[in-house]
């Protein structure tokens, strides 16, 4: 039981150099994830959060509803 959420984010232009495509795919992706456990955390009935989902909430200044 649950639910599972997906995201489809913007495209990354073509014809980037490697560095700048690899900035740009991690840095977009893990905002989009950052967003979504924040959104997950912030629920009226939170999953359980593991001491990694913890951590990162912590560091977005974000306590878990428990």
């Amino acid at each position: 039981p649950g639910t599972i959420k997906a995201r489809f984010l913007p495209p990354i232009p073509p014809g980037l150099g490697k560095e700048e495509f690899m900035q740009r795919l991690i840095g977009e992706t893990e905002a989009a994830c950052d967003q979504m456990l924040v959104e997950a955390a912030q629920a009226p009935n939170p999953p359980p959060m593991p001491p990694t989902a913890v951590k990162r909430l912590a560091e977005l200044g974000v306590t878990a509803r428990t």
